[in-house]
């Protein structure tokens, strides 16, 4: 099973977009808040990330919300629903 962890930061829209279409196309995630984890912010500034939110698929990355390329990494198909 692919390890997923989603950046993300209170009152962020893309952040809660993100969620909701993790959530929405049932895939496991963690979250990491880095406004309360000092440890995560500090990863995303070593990967030289500077949107977000940001989603972590194994080694992969997708910064800010972009349904197409999640859809690609996670291999789920976008509904036209």
């Amino acid at each position: 099973m692919r390890r997923v962890v989603v950046y993300t930061s209170p009152g962020c829209t893309s952040c809660a977009q993100t969620k909701a279409f993790l959530n929405e196309h049932e895939v496991a995630f963690e979250e990491c808040d880095i406004s309360r984890d000092s440890t995560a912010m500090n990863e995303l500034i070593r990967l030289g990330c500077r949107r977000l939110p940001v989603v972590r698929i194994d080694q992969e990355i997708c910064e800010g919300f972009d349904a197409a390329k999640l859809c690609q990494l996670l291999k789920v198909e976008i509904s036209n629903d």
